[in-house]
């Protein structure tokens, strides 16, 4: 519960009207680039979070504001970045990319799933970004023969059980220091160890 004034308003209240508020910045916003669109991103997310804690789905209302504001302004090619950026840290999969490509995935998925009205009219790049995820699925199947396993306690509770990228690797009993040297493998470049 969040609190604003007198009144006390359920958690996803507060975060709708937040999700909403990104939304149309990023819309309105005149460089290219995707960090307002990630931010919209994250707290639909939290948001995502917040309904499934309530035992609640979105209201059509907000879905068709979602998908309105979505559908606006600089918004679409923000969308498209994400997809882009999903797709280059799945193909970073054997290393350091596949922890971001599994939230980033989990993202459009939730957001195509939960929060789109696809019976407005869409930009072209909005449909191709929550509609057809075949590239970046092949890509982290691709991966996945080396991929850094994520430990079952590290999968968020919230992430659903049909989003089979979570659990895609192949080698789960990779050691802890062979997982590491994955997913740190930049930070350890250029190093030398002692002896």
């Amino acid at each position: 519960m969040s609190s604003t004034g007198d009144e006390t308003i359920p958690s996803s209240q507060f975060h709708m009207s937040s999700v909403l508020a990104f939304l149309e910045e990023s819309s309105r916003r005149k460089e290219i680039g995707n960090t307002t669109i990630e931010r919209a991103v994250s707290e639909t997310m939290t948001l995502y979070r917040a309904l499934k804690e309530e035992g609640n789905k979105a209201p059509g209302s907000f879905r068709a504001d979602f998908t309105r504001l979505l559908n606006s302004g600089r918004n679409p090619v923000g969308i498209s970045l994400y997809g882009l950026n999903c797709l280059i840290h799945a193909q970073r999969g054997r290393t350091d990319g596949f922890p971001s490509a599994c939230v980033e995935r989990s993202a459009l998925q939730i957001i195509a799933d939960e929060f789109m009205d696809w019976e407005q009219e869409l930009d072209e790049r909005i449909r191709e970004e929550l509609e057809d995820f075949e590239e970046i699925d092949e890509t982290i199947r691709e991966v996945s023969d080396e991929a850094p396993p994520f430990r079952e306690n590290e999968i968020p509770g919230w992430i659903p059980s049909s989003h089979w990228w979570w659990r895609a690797p192949h080698q789960q009993d990779m050691s802890e220091t062979e997982r590491e040297d994955r997913l740190y493998y930049d930070q350890y470049d250029g190093l030398e160890t002692p002896g």
